[in-house]
């Protein structure tokens, strides 16, 4: 009897455990179904369904279930479709039919370079009006060196498929021809046809790159030409070559910087270039032969002029390949020493210039002296003298009509020898003292003509020529008279009173 019992528990023990196991099993493919995307049969996955003697009444196998032809149709088209499509359902590629815009060839040597930016979405007008993407027009302008650092992703013969993807920019060009872009920020269609416009190929080497660190070629359409770009085009040479291609036709400045090895020194030079329509040009040039250096030392005499006055040089490269910007140049530091003898007292200036090799013109302020020298290309050329004794003088300029100081400031230029001045540039420019109208100074010790703000009425220019600051009376007054019409305007001495 008791053993009869016993068997009993143990089928009811087995019965509860086997309905336990399959409730388990159950409750954990239901959470695999909840977190998958795809369907999953829960016999396939729990196995060969429990017998009835196991289960009993309570454990009926559920019907397996068989897709139909038309879901698996589906899956199969969305899996072949997202091997070709970005994952936002866009094309991971765009064919680009480059054509150009004058005969509607298509075009050989196509380059494509991607970048990629931050683009927001745009309204919902420009959005239906653009079909979500945007191709500007041929560039007059060239991209930037940030572009052109950017790797090719496409090129060859067009047309040619070009990957891509959502928010970038394409900067399309061919070889002679100008620029393109291509901005995808939303939707773009399989093919686009881009037609460029032709214009001049420049290539530029510099012969002797290895001598420098870096070398950096700008060009820009010279002043004769109307045409103005909003910034130069500059690029930095690669194993000294740098092309750039679909330029306009016309005059054109090339400057070449190069940063020398070893120092801070820079060594420029500037090429002019006539581009005509279509043209492929190439220009081998060379810096080593330009610059040269010049070692100033000039001289004063302390004992006569009571303490030293050299203030400036201005400088002045002659030599016709020299462009306008690097023309002129300003000194106002020198390495000064001061020397001491029985009765007499020197002050020695001395200043290393690099300079573009050539005839050079150095002007002494205040002193009014020139010199002229010629630079040696890869030598150092010294200018060594004594300047001569500037005076220190006190003017007064009086407006006696107004019975006012004279507003404004005076000017002192070098005087030429047919009445004008030599130079654009001041040897001595200051302010008039708005309440007693005087102005000290060193004056030149050349011959020299004055000019001050507003011109007065009934004064000839030769009235303010001297022939040298010593002429100068050590408490000079110039009279000057006003015009009648400046009564009612305010003067500068009276603002502030």
């Amino acid at each position: 009897m008791e053993s009869r019992d016993g068997r009993r528990s143990s089928r009811r023990t087995a019965l509860l455990a086997g309905l336990l196991l399959v409730v388990l099993a159950a409750w954990a493919a239901l959470s695999r179904i909840e977190r998958s995307e795809e369907p999953l049969a829960l016999d396939a996955t729990l196995g060969p369904a429990p017998s009835a003697v196991e289960l009993g009444e309570l454990a009926a196998a559920p019907p397996r279930a068989e897709p139909s032809p038309r879901a698996a149709a589906s899956e199969r088209r969305v899996v072949e479709e997202s091997d070709s499509r970005s994952p936002r359902g866009r094309p991971a590629s765009i064919r680009l039919s480059v054509v150009d815009a004058e005969t509607e060839l298509e075009l050989s040597e196509v380059g494509v370079r991607e970048l990629s930016v931050a683009v927001e979405a745009k309204p919902n007008a420009a959005r239906d009006m653009d079909a979500g993407w945007i191709l500007s027009p041929p560039l007059e302008e060239q991209p930037g060196p940030h572009v052109l650092a950017l790797p090719i992703i496409a090129s060859g013969a067009s047309p040619l498929d070009c990957p891509t993807a959502y928010g970038v920019e394409l900067w399309i060009t061919a070889r002679g021809y100008g620029w393109a872009r291509l901005s995808l920020f939303e939707e773009w269609p399989e093919q686009v046809t881009v037609r460029l416009r032709r214009g001049a190929l420049l290539e530029v080497f510099v012969t002797n790159y290895t001598d420098y660190s870096r070398l950096l070629l700008t060009v820009q359409p010279s002043a004769t030409e109307k045409r103005r770009w909003p910034k130069p085009l500059r690029r930095t040479a690669l194993e000294g070559s740098v092309t750039y291609s679909g330029l306009p036709s016309g005059d054109y400045d090339l400057e070449i910087t190069g940063f020398t090895r070893g120092s801070r020194e820079l060594e420029r030079m500037r090429h002019p270039v006539r581009l005509r329509t279509h043209e492929r040009r190439r220009e081998v040039l060379s810096l080593e032969t330009h610059y040269g250096d010049l070692a100033l030392r000039f001289v004063e005499p302390l004992e006569a002029q009571g303490m030293r006055a050299l203030q400036e040089l201005h400088i002045e490269s002659l030599g016709p390949g020299v462009s306008s910007i690097e023309r002129t140049a300003r000194v106002t530091s020198f390495d000064h020493r001061i020397e001491t003898a029985p009765g007499a007292g020197e002050s020695t200036s001395t200043k290393t210039l690099r300079l573009h090799a050539g005839k050079t013109r150095v002007t002494v302020k205040p002193h009014g002296v020139q010199y002229e020298v010629d630079v040696v290309q890869g030598s150092t050329v010294s200018l060594d003298r004594r300047l001569p004794r500037p005076y220190r003088r006190r003017i007064v300029l009086w407006d006696t009509r107004l019975d006012a100081p004279w507003p404004g400031r005076v000017r002192a230029f070098r005087d030429s020898p047919d009445g004008s001045t030599s130079s654009l540039t001041p040897l001595i420019d200051q302010w008039i003292h708005p309440s007693t109208g005087e102005v000290e100074a060193f004056w030149p010790a050349v011959p020299f003509r004055l000019l001050i703000d507003q011109q007065p009425v009934h004064l000839s220019p030769e009235l303010l020529r001297y022939e040298s600051g010593e002429l100068l009376a050590a408490d000079l007054r110039i009279e000057l008279s006003s015009p009648e019409e400046e009564d009612g305007l305010e003067r500068p001495s009276d603002r502030g009173r």
